[in-house]
């Protein structure tokens, strides 16, 4: 067994339900009517890289059959905090919810991404070796 690896798995789930925990207690922070944002739905960028930097850690070392588990488990999680906004004195926005989807589609694509170029180099590898 490799236990380096494994320490991994874990390090990269548990930096993401960390990452969870912060982006759960910014979300629910109540705000004070201060002036809005300067530039307009700058909010819903901040909300996909929050929701990008919560899927990643975990997609990154998860097997590739779960990261859409991963990405509904992250999605799912962002719709549990939107309709708990309300009771803390925030907004529940649909357009939040689809921004933080789109941030957990971004950090998939990243992880699916990165599989396929180890894969790839895997192949590589092993077909030099067999040339040899």
């Amino acid at each position: 067994m490799n236990f380096s690896h494994s320490r991994n798995k874990w390090v990269g789930f548990a930096a993401s339900v960390l990452l969870a925990g912060l982006v759960t207690a910014l979300l629910l922070m109540p705000v004070s009517g201060g002036k809005p944002w300067p530039v307009p739905h700058v909010d819903k960028a901040i909300h996909a890289g929050l929701f990008f930097a919560v899927a990643l850690p975990a997609m990154l070392v998860a097997v590739p059959r779960l990261h859409w588990a991963l990405w509904a488990l992250v999605v799912g999680y962002s719709g549990v905090t939107e309709i708990m906004q309300p009771w803390f004195g925030r907004g529940a926005d649909p357009m939040d919810l689809a921004a933080n989807a789109t941030g957990a589609a971004l950090a998939l694509g990243v992880a699916r991404w990165r599989f396929r170029s180890k894969a790839a180099k895997v192949e590589q590898n092993q077909r030099a070796k067999a040339e040899h």
